[in-house]
């Protein structure tokens, strides 16, 4: 039965997150079976609750055989190995006493198709939570078994904690399934987590707890043996004896965390939605400002040249007016009508020349109409290209034999256009050299105002893009990676290919350089500062949420290429428009069932 959201200020509220194949559909199966059945024996006799379709499989111990044991079915579960099961956001209702217990179900970090797949989950996740004011708990789910801080475990953790608000950090709670094998305890997976929360207090001064207080350790097992009893899966004395344990304990430990969470003060969803908004502004800035920043490169470019053509020229008076107009270059941009794969390796791009500027064009098109899901656009080296059907088994392009690490996701292009800004002071009559020779002065006045106000927007560009980010540092649990410093980075190996080449464009690769060098100083400065400096005394501001849409329209309205980069910003979110699908199921227990009393006067 699916529900509009309705939310009140009294339901509490639980955000389940974890990494694949963590066990969050069958952990909340068992979360309401051990709220409906105090003792395993009740369970046993009574119904069966299975509010999300799953499946396993049980191993005959004598013959070996195997049974899958399957209980409903859902479109929004899929039974795919090493892909998340859970494929949307979904949240399940549980009245209890004069209060609901809403507990979401998400997609899990660490999907196989790859980190563009995880981000687009997180996109379907902040848009479901959107839905609500607050969440009370937000629970991790983890393995009791990891044994190595391996690159994928220390990912799902911090891509988990990059998504969330500071102020989330005390509605964290850590909970553990398949805890029988460590004896109902994190197990390995203890000292990794606090290794990884240590190096994060280091680096960001955000003190995620982890301690028995936030800690849970639960046996899905246990509900798995209910259904496998009701699938006439044969067990010994013994063996029902050691789950009748493992049942109580899980209740006990279902009615702590209940506690638990009623403890804490409820996260504004408002906060976590608005710092991903920022963090989604900059994500989608980063190509368009790269090329702009290029772009007044080039622009400062042909004006400082068309100024040194101009040092001690002799002009006719009938040449004026051909000669006095200030070069420029304009970019224009196109919508593709369907995703693109290119390549961007030196020997797959085309160096083309328009007078004196140098371009790059993206001319092998390797998969021309690409609809694979979950990839970033304008993104070099992304995981999720390996899955585009031009790579081979070993991630070599068929078409152009280059690594899926030299291509790039396109929905639009860009081209540079030289047009020419007509000075109107000199389309006048001019009756001497001598008037000639003050035209010409005036004009190189003019050049200069350009090249100054090319350099105050770039400075502008800079001065936003690093107030996106001090936004995101001082209100993320953990920093944000900056795309836009890998891909202005990407921008310069361009250049420098182009340098290779022949092209005389040393000036553009300093302007670039400069354009990152001063990024990453205003970052350095602001980070050293909120280092050094007590909360408290702090003198620097740090943008608000209410700031952010005023900053990019700032960017939007610079008189020189303020438009260029609106229209660029366009053609992206026309590219990336997605439809949430979420609903609200609610719960209905068997007749003459209650969840359990031990913590219902919390809910009256």
């Amino acid at each position: 039965m699916m529900n509009s959201v309705n939310s009140s200020t009294d339901d509490m509220i639980i955000l389940l997150l974890g990494e694949t194949g963590v066990g969050k559909s069958t952990f909340i199966n068992a979360l309401v079976n051990y709220f409906t059945y105090e003792k395993l024996d009740d369970a046993i006799d009574g119904h069966m609750i299975s509010v999300i379709p799953s499946s396993f499989v049980m191993t005959d111990p004598e013959t070996f055989e195997q049974t899958k044991i399957k209980i409903g079915e859902d479109l929004n579960e899929m039974d795919r190995p090493g892909q998340s099961a859970t494929q949307s956001c979904r949240c399940y209702v549980f009245p209890i006493g004069n209060r609901k217990l809403k507990i979401i179900d998400t997609p899990g970090v660490g999907d196989t198709r790859g980190i563009d797949e995880d981000k687009k989950n997180f996109k379907n996740i902040l848009s479901f939570i959107g839905h609500y004011e607050h969440i009370n708990g937000i629970c991790m789910l983890l393995k009791p078994n990891e044994s190595r801080l391996n690159i994928f475990f220390r990912f799902c953790i911090k891509e988990l904690l990059t998504h969330l608000h500071r102020s989330a950090k005390d509605n964290i709670i850590f909970c553990f399934t398949n805890a029988r094998s460590t004896f109902y305890s994190p197990g390995n997976t203890a000292p990794l987590l606090k290794q990884l929360l240590t190096e994060l207090k280091q680096t960001t001064n955000v003190d995620v707890p982890f301690s028995k207080d936030n800690t849970f350790c639960f046996d899905n097992e246990a509900f798995r043996f209910v259904a496998a009893i009701k699938n006439n899966i044969p067990f010994t004395d013994e063996q029902k004896e050691d789950f009748r344990k493992s049942w109580d304990t899980s209740v006990k430990e279902a009615s702590n965390l209940i506690i638990r969470i009623n403890k804490c003060q409820p996260h504004h969803v408002k906060d976590t939605i608005s710092l991903n908004e920022a963090r989604r502004l900059i994500v989608e800035l980063t190509r368009p400002i790269a090329e702009i920043t290029q772009n007044i490169q080039l622009n400062i470019k042909v004006a400082e040249d068309k100024k040194r053509e101009l040092i001690n020229a002799e002009i006719s008076i009938s040449d004026l007016n051909k000669k006095l107009k200030i070069p420029a270059v304009d970019l224009k941009s196109t919508s593709l009508s369907y995703p693109r794969t290119v390549c961007t390796s030196t020997s797959c791009v085309k160096f083309v020349k328009f007078g004196n500027i140098d371009k790059i064009n993206y001319v092998t098109h390797c998969h021309e109409h690409c609809y694979l899901q979950g990839v970033a656009q304008d993104v070099v080296n992304n995981a999720a290209l390996q899955k585009c059907s031009a790579m081979n088994s070993a991630n070599q392009c068929t078409k152009c034999s280059c690594g899926y690490e030299k291509h790039m996701h396109i929905t639009y292009e860009t081209e540079q256009i030289n047009t020419e800004v007509i000075d109107t002071s000199v389309q006048r009559n001019i009756g001497s050299q001598q008037d000639a020779a003050g035209a010409i002065r005036n004009f190189q006045n003019k050049l200069q105002q350009r090249i100054t106000d090319l350099k105050t927007e770039q400075q502008k560009i800079t001065e936003v893009c690093a107030k996106l980010s001090i936004f995101l540092y001082a209100n993320s649990i953990t920093p944000y990676n900056d795309d836009l410093i890998e891909y202005v980075n990407h921008l310069l190996r361009e250049e420098k290919d182009k340098r290779a080449y022949g092209s005389n464009n040393q000036d553009v690769i300093n302007g670039l350089q400069t354009m990152v060098n001063a990024y990453e100083k205003e970052i350095k400065i602001y980070k050293d500062t909120l280092a050094s400096v007590n909360s408290t005394q702090r003198n620097l501001r740090v943008p608000n949420v209410a700031d952010i849409q005023p900053m990019i329209e700032s960017l939007y309205n610079l008189p020189i290429r303020g438009a260029e980069l609106r229209q660029q910003i366009s053609l992206i979110r026309r590219g990336h428009d997605t439809t949430v699908n979420g609903f609200e199921k609610m719960y209905e227990p068997p007749k003459n069932r209650t969840l359990i009393s031990k913590f219902k006067h919390l809910f009256t």
